[in-house]
């Protein structure tokens, strides 16, 4: 049966699509940088050149292209669909479920029927595009428990207020310093690299590297294209490869991590070689990023601004500003007196 989408836009409010000045700079590599004013240029030639359709699967490896697509198909009304796999048979399914959907891709990773983005991009002027915060942006996908794509919608305002919530989160590692740069070794497809290395630079005075860097010297390369304050979003994967290979970076200003468990030896080891903080970052897909801690000398979590957890016997209710209803997941928590919590498992962990 084909998805509806549905658009709440009584009381819309209509806010820009980037926060700064034209001026401000966004993305970053070894060619130089790109201010909003050309990034929003290419976003309005881009945006008349997209096919017809109510959702795109962006597949852009290219961390600007990406976000340039992103924003073009905002442009057009077009909401992004972020499967949960790049295997045909999921991006398949998906298309199936929005028939009025097409793929995009910036040509290195490219499915059959797939519209890519011209090669040399042009500008055309204009203002800063508005988008009401009730309009659908994005829509995540999890498997259920029968692995059926499970859809998790996001709008721009609820974008908007988690993305406030983790500057909050990640402020003070930058603290005083001028606009963080940010080099990410995850996808942007993924809900991580989507708020870490998409909305932080649209929504956030903070710039991005084009790149997705995923060998140590690739990381070591884009971190030395990048002008300090510099922030490095990773996995305990990547991490470990980094820790391992004794390789140099240039001064960081934090380590951000998530997707996975960090091992509390491997943040430690991390923060002495790289002389940084290393803080991991909990959430999901259903819920975006939620809590934080600094896994080298705490094992609690430090739920982020109006975010609350209600434990269930089965699990856990997750309350918050940018939800628009209470979302239950499969951990179970422990909440401490001083308003933190402590993993205890999943519910399919119990007998």
């Amino acid at each position: 049966m084909p998805a509806v989408i549905e658009t709440d836009t009584h009381h819309a409010r209509t806010m820009p699509m980037a926060i700064g000045n034209r001026d401000r700079i966004i993305v970053c590599d070894a060619s130089g940088a790109v201010t909003l004013s050309t990034f929003f240029g290419q976003v309005r030639w881009i945006a008349a050149q997209l096919p017809a359709g109510r959702c795109v699967i962006n597949l852009c490896e290219d961390r600007a292209r990406f976000l340039l697509a992103f924003c073009a198909a905002a442009v057009r009304g077009q909401v992004t669909l972020l499967p949960s796999s790049r295997a045909p048979a999921v991006i398949d399914e998906v298309r199936a479920n929005y028939p009025e959907s097409y793929c995009l891709s910036d040509g290195a990773f490219a499915p059959p029927h797939c519209w890519r983005l011209p090669d040399v991009l042009q500008e055309l002027d204009g203002d800063m595009p508005l988008l009401d915060d009730a309009a659908l942006a994005a829509i995540g996908f999890t498997s259920g428990s029968t692995g059926a794509p499970k859809p998790n919608p996001k709008t721009w305002g609820s974008f908007r207020t988690s993305t406030a919530q983790n500057l909050s989160a990640l402020r003070d590692l930058w603290q005083g310093q001028p606009t963080p740069h940010v080099v990410a070794t995850v996808p942007p497809q993924h809900m991580y690299g989507m708020e870490m290395s998409v909305l932080l630079p649209l929504l956030a005075d903070v710039a991005v590297h084009a790149a997705r860097p995923f060998f140590p010297h690739d990381v070591a390369r884009a971190l030395q294209d990048s002008p300090a304050p510099r922030l490095l979003v990773t996995t305990p994967v990547h991490l470990r490869a980094l820790v391992e290979s004794g390789i140099a970076l240039p001064p960081l200003a934090g380590i951000v991590s998530a997707t996975a468990p960090l091992p509390k030896a491997l943040a430690a080891a991390a923060e002495m070689q790289f002389g940084c903080e290393v803080r991991e970052l909990f959430g999901s897909t259903e819920t975006c990023i939620i809590a934080r801690r600094r896994t080298a000398r705490e094992s609690g979590w430090t739920l982020l601004p109006d975010v609350r957890l209600a434990p269930q016997p089965d699990g856990t209710v997750v309350h918050a500003a940018h939800l628009d209803a209470p979302i239950a997941l499969a951990d179970v928590v422990e909440l401490d007196g001083d308003g933190r919590f402590h993993l205890r498992g999943r519910n399919t962990d119990l007998l």
